[in-house]
């Protein structure tokens, strides 16, 4: 095996030369992440695969850096245009609440639309509300605006079904069968599974977004990162 400059075998050579570009394509792959709308719910998908990333390109630029330029630009190519049907619906509802919080009018208002938006928008979303602390300070949830069937659960102590649950443990909570949960309290019939996030704003509780619907394990994990970030945006209205 023969010696190069600075006492580095060809092999040494080859393997940092890999490393570097490996290196080089993967600060490409998360600029680009982060400079798209919704960048955190991207780059929080791509995070645990960063490292077989890197392995991936290392081994594969080992043995042939040919093609690098190539598939430096496909990458940059695939990056520009990450616009899949699912990560563009999420973006328009980040964008769609956004402009919904800009809106000159109430606090209500406001909510009903964003259950109104949801609602119309995912059509496993059978009812959309909000339950907000008690405002004489009851360790109780009272109904806000919601869309969907009416409920008799407008008033919910905390601890008390997945919504009180929730209102303890500042935790997102999901059900994808929620006739197995202990805690459940049953509105309808119909409903199968159920997401509850929490509202925070700093380190205190001020409401939450329910969502129950008629699909058993229907609740999928876009769905829910997209809602905790429409509620990350609506703390600041409270």
């Amino acid at each position: 095996m023969g010696i190069v400059a600075k006492g580095l075998t060809t092999e040494n050579k080859d393997e940092k030369l890999a490393n570097n570009k490996a290196a080089t394509l993967i600060t490409v792959v998360e600029k680009g992440i982060m400079s798209r709308k919704n960048s955190s719910i991207l780059f929080q998908r791509y995070a645990p695969l960063r490292e077989i990333f890197c392995s991936v390109f290392k081994i594969y630029f080992k043995l042939n850096f040919y093609y690098f330029d190539i598939i430096l630009f496909s990458i940059s190519q695939i990056i520009s245009s990450m616009n899949t049907i699912q990560l563009t619906q999420f973006d328009q509802l980040v964008s769609d609440t956004e402009s919904i919080l800009k809106r000159n009018v109430t606090l209500n208002e406001k909510l009903f639309a964003v259950c109104e938006l949801l609602a119309d928008e995912i059509p496993t979303f059978n009812w959309v509300g909000f339950y907000l602390p008690d405002s004489d300070g009851k360790k109780e949830l009272v109904l806000g605006p919601f869309v969907g069937p009416s409920t008799d659960h407008t008033r919910i102590p905390y601890g008390r079904g997945i919504c009180g649950q929730v209102a303890l443990s500042h935790e997102t909570f999901v059900s994808q069968d929620v006739h197995s949960e202990d805690n459940y309290l049953a509105c309808s019939a119909e409903v199968q599974s159920e997401i509850v996030i929490p509202i925070m704003k700093a380190n205190t509780f001020v409401g939450q977004l329910d969502i129950d619907s008629n699909t058993k394990n229907s609740i999928t994990k876009d769905q829910r990162e997209l809602l905790e970030e429409i509620c990350v945006l609506l703390s600041d209205e409270f």
